[in-house]
């Protein structure tokens, strides 16, 4: 059973919903009524839709997930295209959300996870991709094995003592020694290479 009709009296109307009688300028137009207006004032029905819109929301969540994923799939060339060309002509704006993205801790581990997962699941595309960088690539690995052979921190050295990289404030002795002792046997097997 529908909603009683209301007429329009001195430009003033009475909503359905609130039962308030307020100026048809707060009435939407809708051409299946005699007077040209709703029946509900917007306000009403902008309370009602925004009800039925966040119902609808959680009953579709799933169904809106598969379809973009669907979707993704379909268009995964047009999409990175369309995304490259963006980041092309936003350079600043892709800089700054790399630099906020790359320095939160939370992505930090969320992206260490991520990556140790696919290595895992692509080990034998991981070593072909390791070893053409490796061989396209000779200068900056000469430049990183000296510099990493002279410096080497703490977290590398942690590694080897099998300790956690904080403990180099406690035991600084025992990490230096640790440092000096893989700086000989690099040098050792430098040696025995050339």
């Amino acid at each position: 059973m529908s909603a009683p009709a209301y007429p329009i009296i001195n430009n003033k109307k009475i909503c359905t919903k609130c039962k308030e009688e307020k100026n048809i300028s707060e009435f939407g137009k809708s051409k299946k009524t005699k007077s040209g207006l709703c029946s509900e004032c917007k306000k009403c029905h902008n309370t009602c839709e925004r009800h039925i819109h966040i119902v609808d929301l959680e009953k579709n969540k799933q169904k809106r997930k598969q379809d973009t994923k669907l979707y993704y799939i379909k268009n995964k060339e047009k999409i990175c295209k369309r995304t490259t060309e963006w980041a092309k002509k936003n350079k600043e704006k892709t800089k700054k959300y790399g630099e906020k993205y790359y320095t939160n801790t939370l992505n930090l581990e969320k992206r260490y996870i991520r990556s140790s997962e696919w290595e895992k699941r692509n080990v034998e595309k991981r070593k072909v991709q390791k070893k053409q960088w490796f061989n396209s690539n000779p200068e900056k690995i000469k430049k990183y094995r000296t510099k990493f052979s002279n410096d080497i921190p703490n977290a590398y050295v942690a590694i080897f003592l099998q300790r956690p990289a904080s403990d180099a404030k406690q035991y600084p002795l025992l990490f230096e020694m640790k440092r000096l002792q893989i700086q000989i046997s690099r040098e050792i097997k430098q040696k025995q290479l050339n």
